[in-house]
């Protein structure tokens, strides 16, 4: 088994938003261990080559293998970028191919998560069984201890400061991206959820004809996604709150709303699926709808995990806060940041590759100023 260097690793894993200069271009790599029963399989490490992801050459590699598909297989996998929309349907297409594997990826970035296109990959990868963990200061070290070259070094706190600051302000965002499920249950209430009675001529919810459900998924759904739109503005506008009482009530806000609202989807989950599970088969013979309140029930329930995580964070971002520069006068969320921090995606091309990159990630030149790259540690 190759390894990777260890200034390989320093560079292309570490969560800060850039690395200090010459070392400004990030690529994806994938370190992966296959696992069969306890004992390790295949282990190995990939990186982006000729315009082929590191994902892509991973299932690809996977799928050589020829794996026996009434096994129980565990593979792990720790990336510096989360995989984008194509990378994440061809990962979810392995795991629904063996229905015995178990994939669980690790990422030290999110990768260009603003866009709607990559917020969908996540979104596919969570619903689908195959979560994505943003690494802590553990993942590291196992990394480090797995697939690096460290020569008997150990992974130590000293490598990159702040290291578990960022990862809690990387996985806060993750799950604000994940609690845009609310989205999916009114919408598909709204849309699937009123069916028409031939008979009576109007219009009856289709969970019991309890219009009463139909009611609170539509309610609760659009004020969570209103409530979720509003924390996201309050996280861009965090750093220009000078007044540290105002930071503070900011952060408890955010603890005691997400915990709110992961009790309200627990009572949405009980409820839609008790209501459907008592509907009668004669109120829709033909099945209409079925599909939608299926999703609104299941979207209900991870929604309850993706909020109660959120509120989690934000009780652990409120602990730090009095020994970080959380809350004090000079704080500055290196995202903020103006500069390009990620690589845009290429498209992958079947045809020569002018720029010789091949599909990798890449930066812009001018992503790095001449200015010296100090870094203010944080607690968000």
């Amino acid at each position: 088994m190759k390894l990777l260097k260890q200034e390989t690793f320093c560079i292309q894993f570490n969560n800060h938003r850039r690395v200090p200069w010459p070392h400004h271009r990030r690529k994806t790599y994938l370190c992966y261990q296959l696992q069969l029963n306890g004992v390790t399989y295949a282990s190995d490490y990939l990186r982006n080559k000729r315009g082929r992801h590191a994902e892509i050459r991973f299932v690809e590699k996977i799928r050589s293998l020829k794996l026996d598909k009434d096994k129980n297989y565990d593979i792990t996998c720790y990336l510096t970028w989360s995989p984008c929309l194509h990378c994440a349907r061809e990962l979810v297409d392995l795991k629904r191919s063996h229905r015995h594997l178990t994939l669980q990826l690790f990422t030290s970035r999110l990768y260009y998560h603003w866009f709607q296109k990559f917020q969908e990959g996540l979104h596919l990868l969570y619903t689908s069984q195959v979560p994505v963990i943003v690494m802590g200061f553990q993942d590291f070290s196992d990394c480090w201890d797995r697939f690096v070259d460290h020569q008997g070094r150990a992974f130590g706190p000293e490598c990159w400061d702040g290291l578990e600051q960022r990862s809690k302000n990387i996985q806060q965002r993750l799950n604000r991206i994940l609690q845009v499920f609310s989205i999916v249950v009114f919408g598909s209430i709204v849309n699937e959820g009123y069916l028409n009675s031939p008979s009576e001529g109007q219009e009856f919810c289709v969970y019991n004809r309890n219009p009463g459900a139909c009611g609170y998924g539509v309610t609760v759904g659009v004020l969570a996604f209103l409530t979720c739109l509003l924390y996201l503005a309050l996280d861009v506008y965090f750093p220009q709150i000078s007044s540290v009482k105002d930071r503070k009530k900011a952060v408890l806000s955010d603890i005691g709303v997400s915990a709110f609202w992961a009790f309200l989807w627990f009572v949405g989950f009980c409820y839609l699926a008790n209501q459907w599970q008592v509907s009668k088969p004669r109120d829709n013979p033909l099945s209409e709808g079925t599909d939608a309140a299926r999703a609104a029930i299941a979207f209900s329930f991870f929604s309850i995990f993706t909020w109660a995580g959120q509120a989690v964070l934000a009780f652990q971002r409120y602990q730090i806060g009095a020994d970080s520069a959380l809350f004090s006068q000079d704080y500055m969320d290196p995202s903020q940041d103006s500069s390009m921090p990620y690589a845009p995606y290429v498209e992958p091309s079947t045809g020569p590759d002018p720029a010789g990159m091949g599909g990798t990630y890449q930066q812009p030149a001018n992503a790095f100023d001449a200015e010296p790259q100090g870094y203010q540690s944080q607690g968000y």
